[in-house]
């Protein structure tokens, strides 16, 4: 199979694209800056797959979620947890309006809400 792909490449004469040092550093820099992938690649005129692996091979440069106390799941509390139930359950409001109350997603609040009270 890899032969085949390689063969391929050589017989339509497209070599692999490589990225140069500064293109590497301007993806990284890219990604920090919170652009996604496709962006990159089209930025830099690569597939998106060359583009996916440089930003991830270079470890403590890749953006993702805040870790810890800057985290915003870390701020909801089991007594808040509880309170989004509780409120949820009695009905007139929706998980929107939690989310915003209380500085999270919709999503969270949503998944708050369906697990029991603890």
């Amino acid at each position: 199979m890899h032969e085949d792909n390689t063969s391929d490449i050589v017989l339509r004469k497209k070599p692999r694209r490589v990225l140069r040092p500064g293109e590497v550093e301007r993806a990284i820099a890219m990604r920090i800056s919170g652009q996604s992938v496709n962006a990159i690649a089209t930025a830099l005129e690569c597939s998106f797959y060359l583009a996916k692996a440089v930003v991830q091979s270079v470890p403590g440069k890749k953006p993702g979620r805040p870790k810890g106390s800057k985290n915003f799941r870390v701020r909801i509390t089991d007594e808040i947890k509880n309170t989004m139930r509780r409120e949820y359950a009695a009905g007139g409001i929706t998980q929107q309006k939690l989310a915003d109350r209380f500085g999270c997603s919709q999503d969270y609040v949503s998944i708050i809400v369906r697990q029991p009270e603890r």
